[in-house]
């Protein structure tokens, strides 16, 4: 009589031990330095069409506004999505700057991100906070003040009298 050894069997009749060295590895290969996710991919919105935005996050009707006129623009938009905060921040950081801003300064308060960017003629700031389960994001984009030395016409003259 032959005696077999007792064998735990996985998927396919793989041991085991083998699907577990196999999730193992992936989950190694998913957690990169410092635990943080890759940043999403961009898609383009029809509101603000420049601004990159992250796949798989929403407009919020309800809550975004836009107008434009000219070469001038004024946006509030919002999005909900799923991406972790951190991951947003990153993919911000990362795609705005092919759209033509430069990122100016960062804060964390509370849990809310703000990036403040700016481009030859806008400024833009992404807040980026939590809602429930949901990450959402607040993009504000308007016209860059002008100083005296940059209008297209010269201030009146105030006359001595």
């Amino acid at each position: 009589m032959q005696t077999r050894r007792s064998e735990r069997r996985g998927v396919g009749g793989k041991p085991a031990w083998g699907l577990g060295l196999c999730l193992a590895g992936l989950l190694m290969a998913a957690c990169r330095s410092g635990g943080e996710s890759p940043a999403a991919s961009a898609v383009h919105d029809p509101v603000i069409r420049d601004i990159p935005k992250p796949a798989g996050f929403k407009l919020v009707d309800k809550n975004t506004q836009a107008v434009a006129a000219g070469q001038y623009r004024i946006a509030k938009c919002e999005y909900r999505g799923d991406t972790d905060r951190a991951g947003v921040k990153r993919f911000y950081e990362e795609y705005m700057p092919s759209a033509g801003f430069t990122l100016r300064q960062w804060s964390l308060d509370k849990g809310t991100y703000l990036l403040n960017f700016e481009s030859n003629s806008e400024l833009c700031v992404v807040k980026i906070g939590q809602s429930g389960w949901r990450t959402v994001i607040n993009i504000e984009v308007v016209p860059k003040p002008q100083g005296p030395a940059e209008r297209d016409n010269p201030p009146p003259v105030r006359r001595a009298g």
